[in-house]
């Protein structure tokens, strides 16, 4: 090999080896190590920040990415394949970039989504690049509109089959979002949209959305979820914390009918009520007749048959689609027979469903009404017969109406009239001699007269309608009479004519810790009186410590409202009732525990015999009374425990000395073996001494009939009187 050939090849071998000591990553496209690199962040707790414009944002944490390369120095070159990634997807992302026109370090959001799996990628792409200062850092805004805690880490490249993972890490943080610090402003409450149709005892899942003033979740606050059935007061259903998303959620159970809203409750505060949820009654498991088997008819004439359909908790189904009326039964030459009768589109007032039968014969027709799908099933039986002789005229006022309003009016009558007087329409119906019933709208067979026309008079063109006056100051009852002109037979009922509502009665009736309140509107002399208007008919209760539920708001026409009130404990509490229309009355409950029973009044007993007769109930007891050396024995525990007394005894573990009777104030101690027996009343202490001292048989601890009738202050008697006894009684 020539010298120069020898000096080529020393020069290549010196090349080598240098290449040989320079790190692999020398030639890649990004010149620094992940294994030497590492992630470090300002704070790892935040307020959650729902802003999108980075420079809007106000509450972020900062991750400072050190870039270092393989012998640990600084790296500084361009960067592609530094990767973001995030334990959930709902993060916001910014990196630093340098403005070339003004030289300025900025803030730039990376629009691409970060994946759970691969992440985003900083920069890759962009225009500006990722900036990488003298030190090798990195720096990566992030910030997140919702509260909890999210893994965040930094990622050199990817990985996975056509790198659908993230590739090996640099570093993660762990950093915690929340929002307990923010002012709530708004309180959203919905039901459990999942739910389609719902059904008393259906349970549902409210979800209130607590904001602040931001618009994100508020943490660890307590909400108050209320409900309102039917319009009417709100009561509570129960408290739930909200979660790091400013969720709260609870789980409830309707059990009646209706229409509620729910809404939610914080610091006092209540807020906007839910979209109205209607619960229905369930699949009904009764069928009640209404209308009485035998009830007569009146051949031709239209006749209302009633049934009631409820479900397992004993509420009104009110779904008329379910139901149909068949005629399984006719008279010979009616052509009903087999005839399938449709029920009215909707239910009376009092939710049952009518059906509206004819007759077309007289005779027995035989009904069967039917739940579809239910198996129940109920048959009526109605007795058609021609309409005879009139014997009685009724009249009577209508249903939803007790009495006309007095007003200051234009005009009487005019249905044009904005401003005409009251009117209602009054019923009249005619009965034969046996007792068929028919209504009447024929004024050439019945007249109406009023015995006080200035009062309320009498419509010329509508029968049966009747008008009040035309002054607020006319008030009184004018009674209005039905006359039937061909027999002279009349039936008459009496009018009132009231003023507006000027207060509120209030009746209350008691069972346990429940109590049922009935209101009703009065005029200034104490008369029934009602609102005229919808609006007039809603109210409020206020009323700590009871729950108000069934609120019916006042009717028109009536002027009644009904509501119930529950409470925990016995007790006095204060309810006031305010009307949407400014009225408002007071008035207190007072729950009182029912008295303890007191026993029987009266007892009989019959010697040798366990059988016994108590307030006319027959009973029976374990021992027997019995006659002895002519002296009748009872039981003194079995006729004390009858008439309400308290029986105890000492020693428990060894035979019996002393037995204790209590009745009231009264203490009674009878020691086994002694004459005496010692009467406790009014702290004052009394002997009663019997010829017989007390013994026990049979486990039974045993008194004459004469000193039981002392002790406990009761009249004794037996008999017969002129033979061996037979009975013995004991009186209170």
């Amino acid at each position: 090999m020539s010298i120069k050939s020898r000096k080529l090849f020393a020069i290549l071998v010196m090349t080598a080896m240098i290449l040989t000591m320079l790190p692999l990553t020398a030639f890649a496209a990004d010149d620094y190590s992940y294994s030497a690199s590492f992630v470090d962040v300002n704070k790892t707790s935040v307020r959650v920040d729902s802003a999108e414009d980075v420079d809007a944002v106000k509450n972020y944490v900062t991750f400072t990415v050190v870039l270092l390369d393989s012998g640990r120095k600084y790296f500084t070159g361009n960067v592609t394949d530094l990767y973001i990634k995030s334990s959930r997807d709902a993060e916001n992302v910014a990196y630093q970039y340098k403005d070339d026109d003004d030289g300025k370090l900025k803030w730039k959001k990376i629009e691409q989504a970060i994946d759970t799996e691969t992440g985003a990628n900083l920069g890759a792409g962009d225009d500006p690049n990722l900036y990488v200062n003298k030190y090798g850092e990195v720096k990566v805004r992030v910030w997140s509109g919702l509260a909890d805690k999210a893994n965040i880490s930094f990622h050199k490249g990817t990985s996975g089959k056509d790198g659908d993972k993230a590739g090996p890490k640099i570093g993660e943080e762990t950093i915690t979002f929340t929002s307990s610090a923010a002012k709530v402003k708004d309180v959203v409450v919905t039901v459990d949209e999942s739910v389609d149709t719902l059904n008393v005892g259906d349970e549902i899942t409210l979800r209130a959305r607590v904001t602040g003033d931001d618009g994100v979740g508020v943490d660890d606050v307590t909400v108050t979820f209320q409900k309102s059935r039917n319009g009417g007061s709100w009561q509570t259903v129960g408290s739930k914390d909200t979660n790091p998303q400013g969720v709260a959620t609870l789980k409830v159970v309707e059990n009646e009918e209706g229409e509620y809203e729910y809404r939610g409750k914080v610091s006092g505060k209540t807020f906007k009520p839910s979209d109205v949820v209607t619960f229905g009654a369930r699949t009904p498991v009764v069928l009640e007749k209404v209308t009485e088997d035998g009830t007569k008819i009146a051949v031709d004439e239209d006749y209302n048959v009633k049934f009631k359909m409820k479900d397992y908790l004993g509420n009104v189904c009110t779904d008329v689609s379910i139901i149909d009326l068949e005629v399984i039964e006719a008279p010979s030459d009616s052509g009903l027979e087999d005839d399938i009768i449709e029920p009215e589109s909707k239910v009376d007032d009092d939710k049952n469903v009518v059906f509206v039968f004819t007759p077309d014969e007289a005779g027995t027709y035989k009904l069967r009404a039917e739940v579809e799908g239910t198996g129940l099933r109920q048959t009526l039986t109605l007795e058609a017969k021609e309409f005879g002789t009139v014997t009685e005229v009724k009249v009577s006022l209508p249903k939803d109406k007790t009495a006309l309003r007095a007003d200051d009016h234009d005009v009487r009558w005019g249905d044009d009239d904005d401003d005409a007087a009251d009117t209602m329409q009054l019923k009249v119906k005619l009965l034969d001699e046996d007792g068929v019933e028919i209504s009447t709208t024929d004024d050439s067979a019945v007249r109406l007269a009023s015995s006080n026309v200035s009062l309320v008079a009498i419509s010329e063109s509508d029968f049966g309608v009747v008008a009040g006056p035309i002054k607020a100051d006319r008030t009184g009852v004018a009674v209005v009479t039905a006359t039937h002109l061909d027999t002279g037979i009349s039936g008459s009922v009496e009018v009132p004519v009231v003023g507006a509502p000027a207060d509120i009665d209030v009746n209350v009736s008691y069972s346990d810790l429940t109590a049922e309140i009935t209101m009703q509107a009065v005029d200034s002399q104490g008369n029934p009186s009602y609102f005229e208007d919808d609006e007039d008919t809603d109210y409020n209760v206020v009323a700590s410590d009871v729950t108000v539920s069934n609120p019916k708001k006042f009717k028109k026409g009536t002027g009644k409202a009904t509501f119930t009130a529950t409470v925990d404990e016995y007790g006095t509490y204060k309810v006031t009732v305010v009307t949407h229309n400014g009225y408002s009355t007071t008035f207190e409950l007072d729950f009182e525990e029912a008295a303890k029973e007191t026993g029987a009044a009266n007892v009989t007993m019959f010697i040798g015999s366990t059988n016994y007769v108590a307030d006319n109930q027959p009973g029976n007891m374990d021992v027997a009374p019995f006659i002895e050396d002519g002296r009748t024995f009872v039981p003194v525990r079995f006729i004390a425990e009858a008439f309400g007394a308290e029986v105890d005894w000492e020693p428990k573990d060894a035979a019996t000395e002393k037995v204790f009777v209590t009745s009231g104030d009264i203490e009674i101690t009878i020691t086994i073996g002694e004459y005496t027996i010692e009467v406790v009343s009014d702290d004052e202490t009394e002997t009663v001494v019997s010829d017989v001292a007390a013994f026990i048989r049979d486990g039974r601890t045993f008194l004459p009939l004469r000193a039981i009738g002392e002790i406990l202050g009761a009249e004794f008697d037996w008999g017969p009187k002129d033979a061996d006894t037979e009975w013995v009684s004991f009186s209170l």
